[in-house]
Parts: structure tokens; sequence; C-alpha cells
């Protein structure tokens, strides 16, 4: 999402920068992050994150019973400890390494859709500047509620 917010800055900036004409200058703002949160595909990676971490665990779990031969893996020695949370810092690396991969890749995408829903209300709006709301301290048109009207559409 830092992306996204300094990718709103840099070109706001630099349009601002480039300097209005005579016309009157329009800027609305946008809580990007909040826009962010009601991706549908966001929530959807959030819901395929949480069951296949459930489902890796408690395969991994199965599979250290198997292996220690024990039925709870409370009755482990402290050897087997080690042993079992050594296995289990390898299998979360792996874990974590494979939901990077895909949160990065849903990222660029809900970026993109943010990106479009943004320049659409704007030009609705006749917004000559579309900023962060982080980075406003006064004034600006809220829209960040018809982007999350906007985005949600997107399911």
């Amino acid at each position: 999402m830092k992306h996204l917010l300094l990718l709103f800055l840099a070109l706001g900036f630099w349009l601002l920068a480039l300097g209005a004409k005579a016309q009157a200058i329009e800027i609305g703002v946008i809580d990007v992050m909040e826009v962010a949160s009601e991706h549908p595909m966001k929530k959807q990676f959030e819901d395929e994150l949480e069951k296949t971490r459930k489902t890796r665990t408690d395969e991994f779990q199965e599979k250290a019973k198997k292996q220690f031969g024990v039925t709870d893996l409370n009755d482990l020695k402290d050897a087997q400890k080690e042993q079992f949370q050594a296995m289990f810092t390898v299998e979360n690396d792996k874990f974590n390494a494979e939901m990077k991969k895909k949160y990065d890749d849903n990222l660029k995408i809900i970026e993109g859709d943010i990106l479009k829903v943004v320049q659409k209300i704007a030009q609705q709006k006749k917004l000559t500047y579309v900023f962060d709301k982080s980075v406003v301290l006064f004034g600006g048109m809220d829209i960040t509620d018809e982007a999350v009207t906007e985005i949600e559409k997107m399911k």
C-alpha cells in the first residue's frame, strides 16, 4: 500500500509542479488504505490465507505426531520439541514465501483497480488532483466513500 500512496503523492506533486493555469484547481482526497481494505480480492485473499494456514498447520502437526510417535505434541521430550520447532520454522518460512508472492501479485491488481476508480471519479467530479487524505491537512473533496462503492462492485 505504501507503493500506492507514494504513487499518488508523486503524481500529485508532479502535476502540481506543472502549474495550475488560469483554471480553478479542484482537489480530491481519498483514504487509500480504507478503499484497499474493501477490495473483494483482499478479502478473498485473507480468507484463503487463513484457510490454507489452518490446513497446513493441521497437516504439519499430524505429520509431526507420526514422526515422533506421539498422539499429543505436548508429550514431546525436550530434544523432540527443539526438533519440532526447527521443522515448524522451515515449514512456516516456506508458507510465508508462497503467500508473499500471492500477496504481491494481488496487491498489484488492487493498486491498479484503485487507480482506475480514482481516475473515473476524478473525471466525473472534475477534480484536478486527488491526494491521499494523510497528506492533506485541510480541504479537498473526500471521494473515499464513492471509491469504496466502486471497488465493491468489482466482485
